[in-house]
């Protein structure tokens, strides 16, 4: 699992800021990036398209690990249950709107920043 971490924080840190990116693009560029960082709440919020936090991983179960790792540490967010019980298995939200309020399906990792 530590490898996966480091694996995942080194592809966030190539993620841009949005306030930069905001500044640079148009709005059909925003779905040729694979994700961006913001500060909210006084914290680095990254979101990530799913296929590209996916191939991150050597594997599947690496993959899984750091999922679990960054749910159990509430550091994604999760997505809210829609008439299940609360049994149901919670999961990360899977989908957020973009800076040119287009939905695209992602992840919102909050990780720290050097």
């Amino acid at each position: 699992m530590r490898r996966g971490l480091a694996i995942l924080e080194a592809g966030l840190k190539k993620l841009e800021r949005s306030k930069t990116l905001k500044k640079q693009l148009g709005s059909s560029d925003w779905d040729k990036l694979d994700g961006y960082w913001r500060r909210k709440s006084g914290q680095d919020r990254y979101i990530i398209k799913r296929e590209v936090f996916n191939a991150l991983f050597a594997t599947n179960a690496q993959k899984d690990l750091v999922l679990k790792h960054l749910m159990e540490n509430g550091q994604v967010t999760m997505a809210v249950a829609k008439g299940g019980d609360a049994s149901s298995k919670r999961k990360p939200k899977g989908q957020f709107y973009w800076p040119d309020d287009e939905r695209r399906r992602s992840y919102e990792i909050v990780f720290p920043r050097d």
